[in-house]
């Protein structure tokens, strides 16, 4: 608890059942306190007075509440609600915050950032604010002005991060947010637990960072060794997008209706109008490249993988299979969502074309990156990828499985409950690469890839080929990043280093 202030003015902004209340309540504190609380959901907020009986509460939704005075402290877990899931004044009240704080991006994803920016606001000049947030916060792209926010608005910064999944009833990754006005130490501090019980038997090591105004703050899982010897051989590699472009994959508006099994396309005689197509990245699991057997046994056990394909076929040829098929589009309003309105004919997907490779936005044990042997087209669940001249599609995938790449994915991305990793374009391209045209047989790698026990082990063997091309590393440098994909890896998978 605060002390020296002689009265103490708190504000839980989404109070709930006081379960912050009761922690206050156990607090021995020598200061007079003032405990307000807001809560919207008006069941809950007999339970929250009964918890604290003096606290003042407002029944009121936070974002539309007007406070009219500042708070010492304001703490809590404040709600994760996506922008499509608020009613429109909630919205408007969200793009206001933003727009009163000076931020530029106005149009929040989660309500989350609404809540901090405006609890940050209301706090008095020595104030303190703690919060239990999204990792999000750490991450995502859409969080970064809120990082810089953060650091311009307080003199010091605390994150606390865990290991293991700190609140159960969340379902979500998490972290511990510490913002104070003032402090004597002044900067960006780090810390790394196991769990919330090691707060409380241990005294916390916050350890002061520096950079964190130019990088992702879950960079700062890596110790300063780490982080020096990757930001080193970052330098030293050029990025994806010098060897490639990548662009999304098709977007259909609706993959359930346009994507259709080997069933579908006899049922309604749709053969002359589809083409092979790969849905998701489950379906391409454990392999470096895409066969024509790999499709083949998609096909076969009726999955749905071809796409319809209506461009440029006139109405007039359109057969009876066909029509009582966009009719059943039509009875399930296909033509009235937002991108299939947009077309001059609402069955026309755009974009359709076949690329060299694809690149899974989305994966659990490692990213993916496939030789797209077969020719085939993708969703929007991968992005294409058309090799630059004088580049080759199977030595970038050779060249692509590394442990630098691999950990600058897991550090450049975020991840999701239970522990999907997600790439955004502009990620993927920054990506370091060290592009290797050694001539290694192809065929070896991509039978010893599809036979790897993990990952993990194959890396033991191709970064002595791939990493080898970056000028000046060592043995030692290439076990050290080994070990550090490792680490970052069993982060996100929730596990031990000894299970991969």
């Amino acid at each position: 608890m605060v002390q020296g202030f002689g009265h103490v003015r708190i504000l839980e902004p989404s109070c709930g059942d006081g379960v912050f209340f009761r922690a206050i309540e156990e607090c021995d504190s020598q200061e007079a306190l003032q405990v307000d609380g807001v809560e919207i959901e008006s069941e809950v907020l007999n339970q929250a007075q009964t918890s604290y009986p003096s606290a003042t509460l407002f029944n009121k939704d936070f974002l539309l509440w007007n406070s009219t005075q500042a708070y010492d402290i304001i703490l809590g877990n404040p709600p994760y609600i996506s922008k499509k899931n608020l009613t429109a004044d909630q919205a408007t009240a969200c793009k206001n915050i933003h727009i009163e704080a000076g931020l530029a991006n106005r149009e929040i994803s989660n309500i989350w950032t609404s809540f901090v920016v405006k609890s940050s606001r209301i706090l008095s000049s020595h104030g303190i604010m703690a919060f239990v947030i999204p990792t999000e916060l750490l991450q995502v792209k859409y969080a970064q002005e809120i990082r810089t926010y953060l650091l311009n608005n307080f003199e010091r910064i605390e994150i606390i991060s865990f290991k293991k999944l700190a609140f159960e009833t969340l379902e979500q990754d998490t972290v511990i947010l510490i913002a104070s006005k003032t402090a004597d130490e002044n900067g960006f501090f780090f810390t790394e637990v196991d769990s919330i019980e090691e707060l409380c038997q241990a005294p916390m090591r916050l350890r002061r960072r520096d950079g964190a105004e130019n990088t992702k703050w879950t960079s700062f899982i890596l110790d300063e060794e780490e982080l020096s010897l990757v930001d080193r051989l970052n330098q030293l590699c050029k990025p994806i997008s010098s060897y490639c472009s990548s662009v999304a994959g098709i977007v259909t508006a609706a993959n359930n209706y346009f994507i259709v099994s080997q069933e579908i396309v006899d049922k309604y005689s749709l053969n002359k109008h589809v083409k092979p197509i790969i849905q998701k990245g489950m379906f391409v699991n454990g392999a470096a490249r895409y066969t024509h057997e790999n499709y083949e046994q998609l096909r076969t056990n009726g999955k749905p993988c071809f796409l319809l394909d209506l461009n440029g076929v006139d109405k007039h040829k359109f057969n009876q299979g066909l029509i009582d098929y966009l009719a059943i589009g039509t009875d399930k309003s296909i033509h009235t969502r937002y991108k299939c309105s947009l077309r001059q004919r609402w069955h026309d997907v755009p974009s359709i074309w076949k690329s060299e490779g694809f690149f899974f936005k989305r994966g659990h044990e490692y990213p993916k990156v496939l030789d797209n042997q077969a020719k085939v087209l993708v969703t929007d669940a991968a992005y294409r990828i058309r090799m630059n001249d004088k580049f080759s599609m199977d030595k970038f995938v050779m060249s692509f499985y590394n442990s630098l790449t691999l950990l600058c994915s897991e550090l450049y991305g975020r991840y999701y409950g239970g522990g999907v990793l997600e790439i955004t374009p502009n990620e993927f391209k920054t990506l370091p690469l060290p592009y290797t045209e050694e001539t290694r047989n192809y065929r070896h790698f991509l039978n010893s890839f599809e036979a790897k026990e993990n990952i993990e082990t194959f890396l033991q063997t191709n970064d002595r080929h791939i990493l080898h091309s970056i000028p000046g590393i060592t043995n030692t440098e290439i076990g050290m990043l080994q070990q550090t994909y490792k680490k970052v890896k069993c982060r996100r998978l929730r596990t031990t280093h000894n299970t991969l």
